[in-house]
């Protein structure tokens, strides 16, 4: 079978947020250079933006034995609701960018070399996160891809 062509071409994955720098093999380096994408060229102006520009730090990353990445943050009332929990909204947010840079390490040419669209994410909200409050947001990927193996 015929591969599909792609449908993203080089100079899309070329912008800021898109790509992962798959030449840099260290993970907490590679996850950085996709965050530092976004200070270096802000794209709009948002709760992503805020969020990758401002308000989230990585403390660690590793790929091997266990694909992880770890990040923090102060949970800021823009992040929140008038009740001053964080907005779940937000919370998703939160973890998609998260979860999806945790694959970071994995990546390779033609491979989960960009974060791409969510195709499931979900959630469980176990009890409110405060705003005001800082955060730990620590990521696991449990079963790579077996192309990443």
């Amino acid at each position: 079978m015929a591969k599909a062509p792609k449908f993203y071409t080089k100079d899309y994955m070329l912008r800021p947020g898109m790509a992962f720098a798959i030449h840099l093999h260290d993970p907490v380096e590679r996850i950085q250079e996709f965050m530092d994408g976004y200070k270096r060229e802000p794209a709009a102006e948002g709760f992503e933006e805020s969020l990758m520009t401002n308000d989230l730090s990585l403390i660690s990353a590793t790929k091997s034995p266990k694909t992880t990445a770890v990040f923090e943050m102060d949970m800021t009332p823009m992040y929140g609701s008038r009740m001053g929990n964080a907005q779940g909204a937000a919370v998703s947010l939160i973890h998609d960018m998260c979860t999806t840079m945790a694959m970071a390490p994995l990546a390779k040419e033609d491979f989960w070399h960009f974060g791409g669209v969510s195709r499931i994410l979900s959630v469980t909200y176990l009890r409110p996160t405060k705003t005001g409050r800082r955060v730990v947001i620590e990521c696991e990927v449990l079963q790579p891809p077996f192309e990443a193996q």
